[in-house]
């Protein structure tokens, strides 16, 4: 390895175990993790925390528009200012800023799904389809956590993601380093 690498790890919701995990991976590997969350994670030792603010979200509850993107302003502006070398989601809300975010730094994208996709959800809340949609086609690479997820990624979307297991650190710098992250 030839430097750390700053990776920024969003993880609001169910994805927040999973970022806790490879956040710790990766900090044993020697690389900066960055965990970027609303949520009241513990991040293992050595791990920098960011607690993204929401905002209010009545009106998008109230309308049934999404879930989980209360967090997404601040997430934008914390990328912006933030010195990384790429962006790692774990969920399709959490891919949002991270998807915005090349356009001005050129970095790559990487979105995790920790959890099997269920038809009963994708579409019960406006603009989640949407978000999902977005989220894959502008992602640089799709990552399923386990071989439940990638089978449910394959039978909803047709799309055959890698499995690459959260504590892998060894696989994860891998796939950064295949992206292009220096």
């Amino acid at each position: 390895m030839s430097r750390a690498w700053r990776v920024a790890l969003l993880a609001g919701g169910r994805g927040g175990p999973g970022a806790v995990t490879l956040a710790g991976a990766l900090h044993r590997a020697g690389h900066a993790p960055t965990l970027m969350t609303p949520d009241a994670l513990v991040a293992p030792a050595g791990v920098d925390v960011l607690r993204l603010r929401d905002v209010p979200d009545r009106p998008l509850r109230s309308r049934s528009i999404g879930d989980g993107l209360a967090h997404v302003p601040h997430a934008c502006v914390a990328l912006a200012r933030g010195h990384f070398d790429l962006a790692h989601a774990f969920s399709p809300a959490d891919a949002l800023p991270a998807v915005v975010w090349p356009r001005r730094s050129s970095r790559p994208v990487v979105l995790t799904f920790v959890e099997p996709l269920q038809r009963e959800t994708i579409g019960n809340r406006r603009l989640r389809l949407a978000t999902l949609e977005q989220a894959i086609e502008r992602a640089d690479l799709v990552l399923a956590a386990d071989e439940r997820v990638r089978t449910s990624l394959r039978r909803m979307l047709a799309l055959d993601a890698p499995v690459v297991s959260l504590s892998d650190a060894d696989g994860h710098v891998a796939l950064y380093h295949a992206l292009g992250v220096a």
